[in-house]
C-alpha cells in the first residue's frame, strides 16, 4: 500500500470521538474503535493519512493520534505497555518502582512515573529476595 503523509488537524485527548468508522475511516496508531466511532487513545495531535491499495486503486483514510512532529513515542504508560523500571523499595507484599522507559521511549529527566508491583502479580519463574530494603 502506498500512503500520502497527512498533517495535524487538531489536538485531542483520550476518549474524544474523532470520526465515524462507517464513513470509510480506519484505525491507525493511537486510536481505537468503540460503538461505531474512532476515538483517541492518547493525548496528541490528530493526523489523517490516505492509503491507496495498488491492486484495486481503493483509497482509505487512516486516523492516527501522534506527537506534534508525527512520531509515535509514548509519553505516559498504558495498559499492556512494556516498561523498564528501577526498583526503589521492596516490602513483604510489593515492590515500588520508578518507570524509566515506556516501550522504545526513554523518559526525559523529570518526567517520572511511580509504580507498585504486588507480590501476587510477580512471575513465579523469577526468584526474588522479598526482604525489606530501602535505598
Amino acid at each position: 500500500m502506498q500512503s500520502t503523509t497527512g498533517s495535524a488537524v487538531r489536538t485531542v485527548i483520550p476518549g474524544d470521538a474523532l470520526y465515524s468508522s462507517k464513513e470509510g475511516y480506519e484505525c491507525g496508531r493511537g486510536v481505537y474503535e468503540l460503538r461505531g466511532f474512532i476515538r483517541a487513545a492518547r493525548v496528541g495531535h490528530l493526523f489523517l493519512t490516505e492509503k491507496t491499495n495498488p491492486s484495486n486503486s481503493k483509497t482509505t483514510k487512516v486516523v492516527e493520534v501522534l506527537n506534534p512532529d508525527g512520531s509515535f513515542k509514548y509519553q505516559v504508560p498504558y495498559i499492556g505497555a512494556i516498561v523498564t523500571a528501577r526498583v526503589i523499595e521492596i516490602t513483604d507484599s510489593s515492590a515500588k518502582c520508578i518507570v524509566l522507559r515506556i516501550e522504545d521511549t526513554v523518559l526525559q529527566k523529570g518526567a517520572t512515573f511511580s509504580a507498585v508491583i504486588r507480590k501476587q502479580d510477580m512471575r513465579d519463574d523469577v526468584k526474588l529476595d522479598v526482604s525489606s530494603h530501602s535505598y
